[in-house]
């Protein structure tokens, strides 16, 4: 079972991060955020320094999350991103030793109340369609990750657009804490038992229960998804990535040491 954290959950040093890490017994890092920005829009210093510092620990890197797309499907940047960071994302991707990009579903608008929670507009599709030939192309893995404020909202929704785009390049990236923030009542067992056929890596982190909005995360186990019993079955149904902390709440070193432990536990309650 392979455990995994977004290094910025621990520090935007990545020396930093990955010192503080395998100290907890974490091997592997997800990217994102660095002090000279995010992946890939990084400086060549903070690029040159991954690949050293990760072998200087005995780490390795599971993904890395660009943060793309989370602006409307027909905003002007769109393209530029399409032609110019996406090929630069899966260049780091590649140099850093992955496969594995997180990218999102393209920011909602006005039409999402009025559908079906498991439509989305063509257009949305046919981008994805495009990100995943494109990642096709670079022989990367393209990992949708559920976001409230994106048509990938859901664990449905975001199933939805993946069987609608139907490409070997284009997996999800299951982020049930995400699904409740956007309006799932049940991630697990609910939605799971519907999309489980489609996930590839899992960001792990949980949401308070007395939280109105849904969005307030707190130590893994202590909110509202059932993450014992969510690993349980993505073990038993033979899912062999990455379960990623993804710790959202601070103090932060404080707190990814708690999720990281948490996590720790709950797998040697099930191995």
């Amino acid at each position: 079972m392979k455990l995994a954290i977004c290094s910025d959950e621990i520090s935007q040093d990545f020396l930093t991060a990955v010192e503080l890490g395998v100290e907890w017994g974490i091997r592997w890092y997800e990217l994102r955020r660095f002090r000279s920005g995010r992946v890939p829009e990084i400086s060549e210093s903070d690029r040159e320094r991954i690949l050293p510092i990760a072998e200087d620990y005995g780490a390795r890197i599971s993904a890395i999350s660009p943060g793309l797309f989370k602006e409307p499907v027909d905003a002007p940047e769109i393209d530029r991103r399409m032609k110019e960071v996406l090929p630069r994302a899966f260049d780091l991707a590649r140099q850093v030793g992955t496969d594995k990009v997180v990218c999102f579903g393209f920011g909602k608008d006005a039409r999402a109340e009025r559908m079906d929670p498991t439509e989305v507009p063509p257009e949305v599709v046919g981008r994805m369609g495009e990100m995943a030939e494109a990642a096709r192309a670079a022989d990367i893995t393209l990992l949708l990750e559920t976001e409230a404020v994106c048509w990938g909202d859901t664990g449905l929704r975001t199933a939805a657009i993946i069987r609608q785009v139907d490409h070997r390049n284009l997996w999800m990236n299951w982020d049930p804490a995400n699904s409740y923030s956007a309006g799932a009542d049940q991630p697990f067992p609910g939605e799971y038992n519907k999309i489980k056929d489609l996930v590839r890596h899992v960001h792990v982190k949980d949401i308070a229960a007395d939280d109105p909005d849904r969005r307030r995360a707190v130590a893994i186990g202590e909110g509202v998804i059932d993450w014992h019993g969510q690993i349980k079955a993505l073990l038993k149904d033979g899912f062999d990535g990455f379960f990623t902390v993804e710790t959202h709440h601070r103090p932060l070193v404080q707190a990814s040491r708690r999720c990281v432990a948490a996590l720790q536990r709950l797998v040697l309650d099930l191995v």
